[in-house]
């Protein structure tokens, strides 16, 4: 090491950014310790020509961060700046600002090489990622609210000119529009809606346990209100209300499934990811509940309440399992109880 590059490395080697030097032929001259830190590749060596560790690291995650490299190398007239991101060979997927300039002979006459400088910025970036996600997130839901009210005041107003279920599959209509509307432009994947197959065969199995035997009670205690307070459902009160299965019914296997999918998927896997980690969970489980509970209130205030009791449940289970196939089950089953075994909207 020359004493210009030893006098470069004791200036540099504190500073939080990472500086990596090339010269004018391709050759890695200099890279600081904040360079090898956040760049965690140990392919990156001084002495060695930068399309060498190109082709050591070669699995075309980081093509973006050569290109950045190869342009201000071979584009002596611009210096150059860019966030942009770049993989670890442990995996870890960081942000980096980039900035170039060029490194001048003595005389500030001729380029010899350039200068890359660039820094971790992934934190800021989640940051600002989560504002716009959280910013894209609250005007999807205030317009499907603001929309589904309206309906809702057309419908009471105009005297109910359409049976409750046809406003059940408006207000799903509007809950898939905002989804997809939300998926489209933030950062929210599809497992962050729940929609991940990982473990759904375990949470079916367990879920379908749950409520075999949550079915079991309400029947049993349905039957022991029949019994001993007969006022409550008259005294030739049936055990189930067949008579009761219409349409909506017949179609509630695909209510359940969007149901799920917005209010556990889409509402509460979003919110709780916008929220300060430490409240994120109990919050984001009682604000998607309360939300889908109140969608309900065409139907009745029990049935409202019974969907927010029931809503919070399947939340705190969702939280464990991370997928919404399981829950389709005691969905499905345990929303068709609370009107054929206990009347409720009948």
């Amino acid at each position: 090491m020359n004493e210009d590059l030893k006098y470069l490395y004791r200036v540099t080697r504190d500073i939080t950014d990472g500086l990596l030097l090339v010269d004018e032929k391709g050759t890695v001259v200099y890279v600081n310790p904040s360079a090898v830190r956040i760049l965690d590749n140990p392919a990156l060596e001084v002495g060695i020509k930068y399309a060498s560790f190109m082709v050591k690291d070669r699995k075309g995650f980081n093509d973006e961060f050569h290109q950045y490299v190869l342009d201000s190398i071979y584009d002596r007239k611009n210096e150059h700046t860019g966030l942009l991101h770049y993989t670890c060979p442990n995996g870890s997927r960081r942000v980096l600002r980039m900035v170039s300039s060029f490194a001048y002979d003595e005389d500030k006459t001729r380029i010899i090489g350039i200068i890359l400088q660039f820094s971790d910025v992934t934190k800021l970036h989640e940051v600002q990622q989560k504002y716009n996600d959280s910013t894209i997130l609250l005007v999807g839901l205030l317009a499907m609210l603001a929309i589904w009210n309206f309906a809702c005041a057309v419908w009471e107003l105009s005297d109910r000119p359409v049976p409750p279920f046809v406003m059940t599959m408006i207000v799903e209509v509007l809950g898939a529009v905002a989804s997809v509307v939300i998926m489209r432009n933030t950062s929210i994947t599809a497992a962050d809606f729940g929609l991940s197959f990982k473990g759904a065969g375990k949470a079916v199995l367990v879920d379908g346990l749950f409520t075999a035997a949550v079915l079991a009670f309400m029947i049993g205690a349905k039957l022991l209100m029949m019994r001993f307070m007969p006022n409550i459902y008259g005294e030739n009160a049936p055990l189930f209300y067949w008579k009761a299965w219409g349409l909506s019914e017949t179609k509630y296997p695909l209510t359940v499934v969007v149901q799920e999918f917005l209010t556990r998927g889409a509402v509460q896997g979003s919110i709780r990811r916008v929220l300060p980690e430490k409240y994120a969970v109990p919050v984001a489980i009682v604000l998607s509940s309360l939300f889908f509970g109140a969608l309900h209130i065409y139907l009745g205030v029990a049935f409202m309440v019974g969907a927010f009791l029931l809503l919070s449940v399947f939340g705190i289970i969702y939280q464990k399992q991370k997928t919404i196939w399981g829950l389709c089950i005691p969905h499905y089953f345990l929303g068709l109880s609370l009107k054929m075994i206990f009347g409720v909207g009948v």
